[in-house]
């Protein structure tokens, strides 16, 4: 049998059971990263949402958008509103305003003398020319303030 010799045992700097006696850390190897990403595919691809409780996917553009109207709202960005307003004319989402009134039905009330009617009917207006109220409210008025005088000189 041999004998060993003190001091001729491997070195023991730490690294086999670690320092303090804990166990060694196991180095992970470093993984080079040779794929590419597709951002097309990562912008317009779904995005996972909570709403409500409940997970959704929604497109990456409805997200941004989303984003940008809470922050027009609540921080009162500009720059922000700005963008939205812009986006609503690109895809024209932006509703038009309703058509004002072409026509309609206007009752002449009871009991008006017949050159009141007559004053009120023989103004036409050019052709597209719409009927301004407000002349047919000044004759009505004329016409009551001129019977209510009568009515209280009797």
């Amino acid at each position: 049998m041999s004998k060993e010799k003190v001091g001729s045992g491997s070195i023991n700097d730490g690294a086999a059971k670690g320092v303090d006696g804990r166990r060694a850390s196991k180095k992970k190897q470093k993984v080079k990263a040779d794929y590419q990403i597709d951002i097309r595919a990562a912008l317009e691809g779904p995005v996972r949402v909570m709403q409500d409780g409940k997970s959704q996917k929604l497109s990456a553009f409805e997200v941004m958008i989303r984003q940008h109207l809470k922050k027009s709202l609540l921080e009162k960005s500009i720059a922000s509103m700005k963008f939205i307003i812009e986006q609503a004319e690109k895809y024209k989402i932006i509703m038009p305003p309703p058509a004002p009134p072409s026509g309609g039905i206007f009752v002449i009330p009871k009991g008006l003398p017949e050159s009141v009617e007559r004053e009120i009917f023989e103004h036409r207006p050019e052709h597209g020319e719409r009927e301004p109220m407000s002349r047919i409210f000044s004759i009505l008025r004329r016409s009551y303030d001129e019977l209510k005088r009568r009515s209280k000189a009797e």
